[in-house]
Formats: C-alpha cells, sequence, structure tokens
C-alpha cells in the first residue's frame, strides 16, 4: 500500500511538471502566457484579468502558439490560463475579427469580451461594430450579451460581477432598450444574464456626455464608470472634465465620487474607475489636485481611493507628490490592495529611475506601498495590473525581457506576482482610510426606473483547444487603442 501511495504521489508530480505549470513562492513572478513547453509566445499579450483566488487569468494575445492546432494568425483572440495546471484555454476559437478587454468573474467561471468577430455565436448578425460577449467556463458555451440582431454602435469596456449574473458595459448602440434617446455619446450598460435582460443606467433620456470604463461590484448591485456628462447628478458644476461616478442598481441612485464643484488641477480629468467587492472602495486615477486637503498642485495623474460608506476620499500617491504619473489601477475584492503602473521613481526607497511604467500595491491597512517589478529596474514597460480578490496575486503585462528567465520573445507578455505581504486581518477594523484622507461629499439624484429591454442572450457550443504551459497603457491615450475604445462609426 505504501509503495501504490509512493508511486502515486510520484505519478502526480510528474503530471504537473509535464503539464507546465509554475509554482510560485512569495514574492515571486511568473510568466502565464508562455506557449506549450514553456515556450516563449510569437505575439504580444495583454490585459489580464485575474479571479478573486488568483488561479485563473484571462488576457487577450495577438500570438498563434499558445495553444495547439491555432490557426487564427493574426488575430487577436481571448485566452483563459489556469495558473495551478497550466492549461490555456482558447475562448475565441473560430473567430474571424479582434477580440479584446477581457473582465473574468470571482469565481473564475465566466469572462466578457468584446470582439469585433460574427463567428462566435450562431445567428449573430454581422454588423460591423465590436459587441460584447460571455463565456461559461464550466459549461463551455459563449453567448452574446448585445442583440443578435445586431447593434447599430460600438459596444466595449466590459465589467462582470462576482458570479456572472452581471455585466456592465459601455456602447454608442441605441437600440440596446426600448426608449432609448438617440444620441453622439456612449453611455453606460447593465446585462442581466439570468434574465437575458438589459438597462440602461440612468438617464433613459441620455446623458450630454460620453460614459465609458464602467467596474461593477461582486454582487452586481454597483457600477463605477467616468464621464464628462453634467446632467447625472444634481448641482453637478460644469468643468468640461471627466468625473467619476457610483451607480446604485438597488436603489436606482446616481452619486458623483469627484466633488461636486468640479475637479481642477492641469484639465482636472478623472479616469479608470475601479471597484471592491461590496462596492465601498473606488479606486480610479486623476489630474486634479483638489480631491484632499494639502494635495501637491501639479500636472501628474496620481492614484485615489474613494470609501462610499464615509464619503472620504484618499491619496494613494504621495501627497508630497510623484515624479511621474500613476495610471492603470486595480482595487482588491476585500478593498485592502490597490495596484496601479507608474512612471514615478519616489513612490518606494531605492528604487531605480529605468524610464518605464512600472507596478505597485498599496497596503490600504498598513498604508504602505511596495513596489511589485524589480527595485532595480526592468527594460520594459509593465502595465495594465489586476489584483485578486485577497490581494494575494497580482496580474500585469510587460513588454520587459528581465523579469523572469527566458523571456526572448520581444513581445509583451502576461505575468502573475506573489504577493508576500498579504496577512491575517480577521481582527483589523474594516474601513480603515490612510492618514493623508479628506472628506469630499456626494450628492445622490433620484432617476426614474428605466427597465425597458430588449432579451439579448443566446448560447451555443464553443470549441475550445486547451494545451498544458509553463510558467499600453503608455499614458491613458495609450490604454484607449487596441479595441479598449473601438471606433465610432
Amino acid at each position: 500500500m505504501r509503495n501504490q501511495t509512493i508511486i502515486l504521489i510520484a505519478t502526480l508530480i510528474l503530471a504537473i511538471a509535464l503539464s507546465g505549470a509554475v509554482s510560485a513562492a512569495e514574492g515571486d513572478t511568473i510568466i502565464v502566457s508562455n506557449a506549450p513547453g514553456n515556450t516563449p509566445s510569437n505575439g504580444d499579450s495583454a490585459h489580464p484579468s485575474v479571479s478573486d483566488d488568483g488561479v485563473w487569468v484571462a488576457y487577450y494575445s495577438d500570438a498563434s502558439n499558445l495553444v495547439a492546432g491555432d490557426t487564427n494568425d493574426g488575430i487577436r483572440d481571448i485566452f483563459l490560463h489556469n495558473r495551478i495546471t497550466g492549461v490555456t484555454t482558447k475562448l475565441t476559437s473560430g473567430s474571424n475579427g479582434l477580440s479584446g478587454s477581457p473582465s473574468i468573474s470571482g469565481d473564475g467561471n465566466w469572462v466578457a469580451y468584446i470582439s469585433e468577430a460574427y463567428t462566435l455565436v450562431d445567428g449573430d448578425n454581422h454588423d460591423l461594430y465590436s459587441d460584447v460577449f460571455l463565456y461559461d467556463r464550466v459549461r463551455n458555451v459563449t453567448s452574446k450579451v448585445t442583440p443578435l440582431s445586431g447593434s447599430n454602435g460600438n459596444s466595449f469596456y466590459p465589467s462582470v460581477s462576482g458570479d456572472g449574473n452581471w455585466v456592465a458595459y459601455s456602447s454608442y448602440a441605441t437600440n440596446l432598450v426600448a426608449g432609448d434617446t438617440p444620441d453622439s455619446y456612449s453611455d453606460i450598460f447593465l446585462y442581466d444574464r439570468v434574465t437575458g435582460i438589459t438597462t440602461k443606467v440612468p438617464p433613459l433620456s441620455g446623458s450630454n456626455g460620453d460614459r465609458w470604463a464602467p467596474s461593477i461590484s461582486a454582487d452586481g448591485n454597483w457600477v463605477a464608470y467616468v464621464s464628462f456628462a453634467t446632467n447625472l447628478v444634481a448641482n453637478d458644476a460644469e468643468d468640461g472634465r471627466s468625473d467619476i461616478f457610483l451607480y446604485d442598481r438597488v436603489r436606482d441612485v446616481t452619486s458623483k465620487v469627484t466633488p461636486l464643484s468640479g475637479s481642477n488641477g492641469h484639465s482636472g480629468y478623472n479616469w479608470a474607475p475601479s471597484i471592491s467587492a461590496d462596492g465601498v472602495w473606488v479606486a480610479y486615477t486623476s489630474l486634479a489636485s483638489n480631491l484632499v486637503a494639502s494635495d501637491t498642485a501639479d500636472t501628474i495623474w496620481d492614484i485615489f481611493l474613494y470609501n462610499s460608506v464615509t464619503g472620504v476620499t484618499s491619496k494613494v500617491t504621495p501627497l508630497s507628490g510623484s515624479n511621474g504619473h500613476s495610471y492603470y489601477v486595480s482595487v482588491s475584492g476585500d478593498g485592502n490592495w490597490v495596484a496601479f503602473s507608474s512612471e514615478a521613481s519616489n513612490l518606494v526607497a531605492n528604487d531605480a529611475e529605468d524610464g518605464h511604467s512600472d507596478i505597485f500595491l498599496y497596503d490600504r491597512v498598513r498604508d504602505v506601498t511596495s513596489k511589485v517589478t524589480p527595485l532595480s529596474g526592468s527594460n520594459g514597460i509593465s502595465d495594465g495590473p489586476s489584483v485578486s480578490g485577497d490581494g494575494n496575486w497580482v496580474a500585469f503585462y510587460s513588454e520587459a525581457s528581465t523579469l523572469v528567465a527566458g523571456d526572448t520573445n520581444q513581445a509583451s507578455d502576461v505575468f502573475m506576482y506573489n504577493n508576500p505581504r498579504v496577512i491575517d486581518r480577521s481582527e483589523t477594523p474594516e474601513r480603515n482610510n490612510p492618514s493623508n484622507s479628506n472628506t469630499v461629499n456626494t450628492n445622490e439624484f433620484n432617476q426614474p426606473n428605466n427597465t425597458n429591454l430588449v432579451n439579448a442572450a443566446t448560447t451555443v457550443g464553443m470549441q475550445t483547444t486547451g494545451t498544458p504551459l509553463g510558467a499600453l497603457f503608455l499614458g491613458l491615450l495609450t490604454s484607449m487603442a487596441a479595441l479598449l475604445i473601438p471606433r465610432k462609426k
């Protein structure tokens, strides 16, 4: 019996070794976008989205050697990687168009993404616009979130709830809900997977500015987004700048995260919100210098964290000022960790000035920032972080070849970092705020219920190819490229 047990254990170890799965000790960084046999990929991979437990990572890639038998040369596809088994699955097999902007549910069972393809589901109308799709990992099926009959505008920036029941996204289309007012602005929509109903986030009568980049809470009750509109809440200042808003789906109420009085600074723009699982914490990036007291007035993008319960806004990057822009941000499900990319070299001690954006991780409870990418510097940009539910894992992409050994493909790859600083916080008081916080009041504006909708869901079987694998947002304008904000038609 003992010999049989030893043989079984040895067999399991051999199977894992052959699978290409790479284990990571605390503080280690591993690559997850390699081809079979731990071979470097032959194309760029980027925009990862990680599950709450850090096991599943969805990302897009131009590579054609990530799974066996891939024939979509030159077409950007969506992939799903299992960190434990080392298996990567292609979600967009047979696609005839570019796909991007994946968002994975907290449980790892659902992946929302956008695509210009019309071959992903049966009966899809060839409407020439980018649409939103939802992949069910458990059943291995793909459904279309936007109407099968076709949309009259691009849809983009999907964000899926923790259980996959809700998908928030932006769209220029005006035929997604009944009674929608045609205009030239993008709006925020909510898709209920269970009922197949799509709802427009108020106002149904139309906003007077674009609304983009939604981030949805785990239960689907809260949606943070960015907008230039000034008619979303009462008494909003017309400052001509983008602001952050928070929609309460249950009460059908929108509040403003950034000040009602307007944001100042160099243009004062706010961008790229990320919301915690319970909807309490909203992280975002901003050029404004009036969001917290004693902030340094400069022309630098900084990271901020808003508490929707207390109305307090905190600055994650230094109050004394950063010497480089900070961009893409991701908050953990528990709200304790904020991952972001930054060009600054004064966020942590002894940081090398390598001239590239790097990945940083802020611990809200301890009010400490650490660097995910090497202190000694790297030879390429790192961006697009996505942090797991408890902050234990940070996925990101990088053009650097110095993060792991054997990275020789001269392309951007997807990496995962195992955070060694996660501790037991069962006795830590909730909703702590760092010492540099300043209260910002919000006003709420009730909007009429607008649940008029179109059932857009149809599910079909999907061919999935799995094979064992081993282990730019260069400023906000670059982040809009490559299908993250598709062209307006």
